[in-house]
């Protein structure tokens, strides 16, 4: 089994240097979108952010729970994973909460929403209210179920007593300025890295889908390559679905569902982001399959309604 998973790897880079030279085209702009994405709009906002958050989570420990649900929410991926492994590894969370506040506080900002999603590919087609209502009740949700089972399991008095540890050796409690910008510019490049590949795959998918659409007739394919597609990456999905023809409550709902659950890119972000912390994915991963399909079927509701 070791051996197989060896081979595994030098397997699936070999695939991707030959499927580099038989798609050149949809490669490149795929590249070029991804970058330009990352570049325009992504850069511009959260490399501040994660700045000054490194010096704030490092300098104020007043409220880190308070401090990691504002920025998470207002600022988007995966500004809420940061805050929440700066404080784990500080101490202020033990790991259940960490564990819980990962998957409550990394969504699409409003910004995010309301510009892009409701403005610009929606144009108006969903009230922006009903919108933000089934994009952020589902975490809401599952933030209050946290706290139900926390005080079930009669755990508050536990996790008090277990915020109050000493600061781990391996990080550093007073991080200077010049710090704070070197980790945070090596992980804007490794996100804008996750984006162009997930980019990549996006633009192929989208390539060989309609090659296929050529040849086959593929039941609500109009739809099925678009959804993958938004699976993959959010942005380019979410605009291949407001575009293709198919009944408009449906494709409502899956833009609304893809910009809930934020696709395998903003996962990889987060993943990345939680790099050197003992955190689990699998929470994260779940809760956001969960938050997705609940914010599908809320959709569905309201419109008919």
């Amino acid at each position: 089994m070791k051996q197989l998973l060896s081979l595994l790897k030098p397997a699936v880079c070999v695939l991707c240097v030959i499927v580099l030279l038989t798609f050149p085209n949809p490669c490149i702009l795929g590249a070029q979108n991804g970058l330009l994405l990352w570049y325009s709009k992504v850069l511009p906002v959260l490399l501040p952010f994660f700045i000054l958050s490194s010096i704030l989570s490092n300098s104020i420990s007043f409220s880190p729970i308070l401090t990691t649900l504002i920025l998470g929410v207002f600022c988007g991926y995966p500004m809420g994973a940061k805050c929440v492994k700066d404080y784990y590894l500080q101490g202020y969370f033990s790991k259940s909460t960490a564990t819980k506040l990962l998957c409550v506080c990394n969504h699409a900002s409003p910004m995010f929403l309301i510009g892009y999603v409701c403005t610009m590919q929606l144009q108006g087609r969903l009230p922006l209210s009903m919108l933000l209502f089934a994009i952020y009740w589902p975490p809401v949700l599952l933030g209050l179920t946290f706290i139900l089972l926390s005080y079930r399991q009669n755990n508050c008095k536990k996790e008090a007593e277990a915020s109050v540890v000493v600061y781990p050796n391996s990080y550093q409690k007073n991080i200077t300025l010049d710090e704070s910008i070197e980790h945070s510019l090596l992980l804007i490049c490794k996100i804008g890295c996750y984006i162009m590949l997930y980019s990549i795959l996006c633009n192929l998918l989208l390539t060989i889908g309609a090659e296929m659409e050529n040849h086959l007739t593929i039941p609500m394919g109009s739809l099925l390559i678009p959804f993958f597609t938004g699976c993959l990456e959010m942005t380019t999905g979410i605009a291949t679905i407001a575009n293709v023809e198919a009944p408009s409550i449906l494709k409502l709902a899956l833009v609304t569902a893809i910009a809930s659950f934020g696709g395998c890119s903003s996962i990889s972000q987060v993943k990345s982001t939680i790099k050197g912390t003992t955190l689990s994915m699998v929470p994260y991963i779940l809760s956001k399959c969960i938050c997705g399909l609940m914010s599908f079927l809320t959709i569905l509701v309201l419109v008919k309604v």
